[in-house]
């Protein structure tokens, strides 16, 4: 029988890379390689293009979302070992033609990272070198895709907005385990094991411990300052493990931000607890 076929969906900037090097470090006895991660990225536009024999060029987004959800199924039917695909996409398509990438056809399980959307905004400022109003913006737009580009080397993303993002993974009807970035900040340990035994991985409990300390913030941006880090576009001006901070909106935001922010998103925010201080 295979492994259960496991998802790691997050909103951007949500600790999604931290998760998979510590996917990865489980995997490999605690060495980490943050330019060698065991996991596949649903919207590679070649890894889907190769799987699927196709031309994307050419489709509109809700023919790719469907070549990406069979890349996906087919990915699983062939691997018989643990493995792991990240996605970034809501599980909600933009209209009623577009279909969610990930559906019972292609997974069992969700590890769904979540983070403080204030938080989520500042690093997007740095990440995509845009102004933090914009990325205020961005977190706030219902329809908002990334990628939309035919020339990138990732597929278009619909991400749609902080909320409602959130809600279409606790609204699917797929098992998901919620990891709060605040939560692995506090207690890496812990929530590594948390995600070891809701997807039945067969490691133990130094295993886990090794690959949580192997991959703390430091370890992680010392070997992308040492080797670089081959998925951050901004190399040059902006390092991708740049602070992994909780809280750090309060540093650089106004209250106005602050309040387009909670007046969008407060519901969900108080939901999970970011609105509790």
């Amino acid at each position: 029988m295979n492994s259960p076929r496991i998802w790691l969906v997050t909103y951007p900037k949500s600790g999604t890379t931290w998760v998979r090097s510590m996917w990865s470090a489980l995997e490999q006895d605690g060495k980490i390689d943050i330019n060698e991660l065991n996991s596949i990225n649903s919207s590679d536009r070649y890894w889907v293009e190769y799987t699927m024999g196709i031309s994307t060029t050419f489709l509109d987004n809700a023919e790719i979302r469907l070549y990406q959800s069979e890349a996906c199924r087919y990915f699983f039917e062939a691997e018989h070992n643990q493995t792991l695909i990240k996605s970034h996409d809501a599980l909600i398509g933009e209209d009623e033609i577009e279909k969610p990438i990930l559906n019972q056809s292609n997974c069992d399980r969700i590890i769904h990272v979540i983070r403080d959307p204030r938080d989520i905004a500042v690093s997007c400022q740095y990440y995509f070198q845009i102004s933090l109003d914009r990325a205020i913006d961005m977190i706030c737009d219902s329809k908002c895709w990334l990628n939309t580009s035919r020339v990138y080397s990732t597929l278009p993303i619909f991400l749609s907005d902080w909320s409602a993002h959130t809600k279409s993974i606790f609204d699917s009807n797929l098992p998901s385990l919620l990891v709060r970035y605040e939560d692995l900040k506090q207690s890496s340990v812990k929530e590594l094991g948390r995600i070891v035994e809701f997807c039945q991985l067969p490691y133990s409990n130094d295993a886990v411990r090794a690959a949580a300390n192997s991959c703390n913030f430091q370890n992680l941006a010392l070997q992308e300052r040492l080797v670089g880090y081959k998925n951050n576009p901004s190399q040059d001006t902006s390092r991708f493990f740049r602070r992994g901070e909780s809280g750090n909106w309060r540093k650089v935001m106004s209250i106005a931000q602050v309040k387009r922010i909670i007046d969008k998103h407060g519901l969900v925010m108080e939901s999970l607890g970011y609105l509790s201080d």
